[in-house]
């Protein structure tokens, strides 16, 4: 599965990581609402090179509110344009075109 093709979290492990979390695990001040509305990756896929497959356990995936979600993926979006900059000295067409995150298909 590539980005944008869905939710790839079956809703057992979405129950799991609802019953296991109970808020939001970012915790951004200022911004968390506390709730679990969206799931997400502890540690970014694309950081690591890695594509997008189906969630086959609830440690894999974390319960975030949508403002601190939203927040976590633009700090990893700048990062990784100041990386593009710093090693190739330019932006490549996914920095430049701003692929929409998954979570907001």
């Amino acid at each position: 599965m590539t980005w944008g093709q869905g939710s790839n979290i079956p809703s057992r492990i979405k129950d799991q990581v609802r019953r296991r979390d109970k808020t939001c695990r970012l915790q951004y001040p200022g911004i968390c609402t506390g709730r679990i509305d969206e799931f997400d990756h502890p540690d970014g896929l694309a950081a690591q090179g890695q594509q997008r497959t189906t969630v086959r356990n609830a440690s894999e995936v974390q319960g975030v509110c949508e403002p601190c979600h939203d927040h976590k993926t633009e700090l990893q979006r700048q990062a990784g344009i100041a990386n593009a900059i710093a090693t190739r000295g330019s932006l490549s067409k996914r920095y430049r075109d701003h692929e929409p995150h998954p979570g907001d298909l």
